[in-house]
């Protein structure tokens, strides 16, 4: 499930009852714990538990809806460039060892587009045998964002796939990927084929395509992780990477998140009375159970989901994103509701 999407819906009573971050509350519509409780009998099922599970499958069949919903105005390739960081060379040149961090830089250059990188695997060359970390930051933020193990083999090219997504959240992404060089030297690997002619000098980044620049960089290890702060280096330390830039919807779907609450909420009644409808007599056999009204706050649950889907499907407006999202069009709505 969406990060964006946790607590969205509240559950009043407990301890540790999830809060709701939209300021909807299950017992909104008449579900609170003492009923949670008699519908799945506390000795089996934890109450909190089960209204958790119940809400998170109401959100996964909301974004799924969403996204088969807007499907044909979504970009069919969602991939939009893919390619390789790190070249090494065919006659092994040695360099030295240095007391630095060394690796490779990459910059998305975005504005108000729902991209992203993802990094599929992460290959390093040196002359050394043993654990290497390869250390992810965020020159924006002079924060550390992953640490990628890498057990290396001395002279030999070692991949490890870790299937990493650095997100721009529609903004400028400018991260590195390093490593301590300071105990051991390493196979000379350009950013590019056939080497980087302006990395060494100038420090210029190297445009890939009209989304991603990169460059080799080194940096001191007590050094605050900012632009201001990376060398411009002739190679990557035998760093090398494989990315893409990729479309990420479910991005868009977060910004709305809110608007989506209320059908999350009737959703969520929907599934927790067809659960009490179809279950606890199995369950619960210390308990009378209302069948009939059971099934008429199910029906009016899914009814109160239908209309609010709805409403929200027809206002629903799509960004100014030509990157991901085809040209606005005027269209029918026709919308089918599970």
């Amino acid at each position: 499930m969406l990060e964006c999407f946790e607590d969205i819906i509240g559950l009043r009573g407990s301890c540790d009852s999830p809060t709701s971050i939209s300021g909807l509350w299950i017992d909104d519509i008449g579900i609170d714990l003492a009923e949670l409780d008699s519908i799945v009998n506390k000795s089996q099922i934890d109450s909190v538990d089960f209204f958790e599970k119940k809400r998170d499958f109401a959100i996964k069949q909301i974004i799924v809806l969403i996204h088969t919903h807007f499907s044909d105005k979504y970009k069919t390739n969602t991939i939009l460039r893919s390619g390789r960081i790190g070249y090494g060379k065919e006659n092994q040149e040695t360099v030295a060892a240095a007391a630095t961090l060394k690796g490779i830089e990459i910059e998305l250059c975005n504005e108000d587009s729902f991209v992203d990188v993802f990094v599929s695997s992460i290959s390093l060359q040196v002359n050394f045998a043993g654990s290497v970390n390869v250390f992810v930051y965020d020159l924006f933020q002079n924060k550390l964002l992953d640490t990628i193990a890498i057990t290396a083999v001395s002279g030999q090219i070692v991949t490890v796939y870790p299937h990493k997504l650095y997100k721009s959240v529609r903004k400028e992404l400018d991260i590195i990927f390093v490593y301590d060089a300071t105990a051991f030297s390493s196979v000379k690997t350009t950013v590019t084929q056939g080497g980087c002619k302006s990395c060494g000098d100038g420090g210029s980044m190297i445009n890939l395509n009209q989304y991603l620049s990169t460059r080799s960089i080194s940096i001191l290890s007590a050094d605050a992780k900012i632009e201001d702060n990376l060398t411009a280096s002739g190679d990557t330390g035998g760093l090398s990477l494989i990315y893409s830039i990729q479309c990420n919807y479910d991005e868009w779907l977060c910004t709305m998140s809110n608007s989506i609450a209320l059908p999350i909420l009737f959703k969520t009644g929907y599934e927790i009375m067809d659960f009490a409808y179809n279950n606890s007599l199995r369950l619960n056999t210390t308990t009378t159970i209302n069948w009939e009204g059971l099934l008429k706050r199910r029906d009016e649950y899914d009814k109160r989901y239908q209309n609010s889907m709805e409403a929200v499907l027809q206002n629903i407006k799509l960004p100014q994103d030509e990157k991901c999202f085809e040209c606005r069009q005027k269209s029918k709505h026709v919308i089918i509701l599970p």
